[in-house]
């Protein structure tokens, strides 16, 4: 079904809502209730919508029907790449996570993706890899899969992937810093509901910002620079919170950079993203940092990524449903 950007809208509304009243949905998009039918109709004859019941709008005897979007409709499959293993993911329509495969070689990974989608047409493929991280196999195993799906999606950038689902999540907030940590330092910044990009095409980042030595902010807190190893964000980000001495040398070089690029953007708003920049006491320290350079900085616009494991499990597979739903 090729939806029109009204039914595009709803679908996201609905996936963000779980369910809508036809009520919720016509004072969310401005429309009349007869205008919000000519979009529903269609989409919940194709099945891409279902209506769930009726609930109370608290005025006695009167129920609403609730529409929600119907899990069974189709699925998105996702491709994480890390340093050493890839993750296969299988979203359904409604956000539902349906499982979550690890393997460590290419064959694994593609038969995963070659079964699923002999089972069932999905509605969007998407890969998400490092510039740095197995780019070559992240190309091979695409090509791969376009003998059997039209077109897969990719981006180069997980952070950026990040910075997409909370923009689509939150589109009331179009001035944001989204900056996650570990195993390096990276960044997504929108302004006016999209992206800052370079000239090259790549994302701006604060990770990228130069020193006074010549080396960058990633250079000086990534985890294969405080660890000495190239190390999973699993697997590092305890052994820097465990260890004082570094946890002092990111907060300070974050709560630095952090007062930079509110000086220079004049942030909204900044979200914490990654396990360590995920625990309130780290939140915190952060902002008690800041404070102690800038008493009249506004911490409280700095807030943690919400749902951030689940958000991220699933990150490739919503980049997939992005792109089959988009927002414009």
């Amino acid at each position: 079904m090729v939806l029109n950007k009204s039914q595009n809208r709803i679908v996201r509304l609905l996936l963000r809502k779980g369910s809508a009243s036809k009520k919720e949905l016509s004072a969310a998009m401005g429309l009349t209730a007869p205008a919000l039918s000519i979009f529903t109709k269609p989409m919940i004859e194709e099945g891409l919508i279902v209506i769930e019941g009726k609930k109370g709008n608290g005025k006695a005897g009167r129920k609403e029907e609730m529409l929600s979007l119907s899990p069974n409709y189709g699925y998105f499959l996702g491709c994480d790449f890390k340093p050493r293993y890839v993750i296969v993911t299988k979203m359904d329509l409604s956000g539902t996570l349906l499982f979550e495969k690890r393997y460590v070689d290419l064959d694994g990974a593609y038969n995963c993706l070659k079964a699923e989608i002999e089972k069932k047409r999905p509605l969007g493929i998407a890969f998400i890899h490092r510039k740095s991280v197995l780019r070559n196999d992240a190309l091979e195993l695409k090509l791969k899969l376009s003998e059997l799906y039209d077109e897969v999606y990719s981006s180069a950038n997980n952070v950026e992937t990040l910075g997409n689902i909370y923009h689509y999540y939150h589109e009331d907030e179009p001035n944001f810093l989204l900056i996650k940590y570990g195993p390096g330092l990276g960044s997504c910044i929108y302004v006016n509901n999209a992206p800052i990009v370079r000239k090259n095409g790549v994302l701006s980042e604060i990770g990228h910002a130069f020193l006074m030595d010549g080396t960058t902010l990633e250079d000086r807190v990534s985890f294969s620079t405080l660890l000495n190893k190239e190390i999973e964000e699993k697997e590092g980000a305890p052994l820097v919170y465990q260890d004082k001495e570094m946890l002092s040398k990111v907060i300070e070089s974050i709560s630095l950079a952090l007062m930079d690029a509110d000086a220079l953007l004049a942030l909204d708003k900044i979200i914490f993203a990654g396990i360590l920049l995920s625990k309130s006491d780290v939140l915190e320290m952060i902002r008690k940092q800041i404070l102690s350079y800038d008493p009249s900085f506004q911490t409280d616009k700095i807030s943690i990524y919400p749902d951030y494991e689940r958000l991220n499990s699933s990150k490739a597979c919503l980049e997939a449903f992005f792109q089959a739903f988009p927002i414009d």
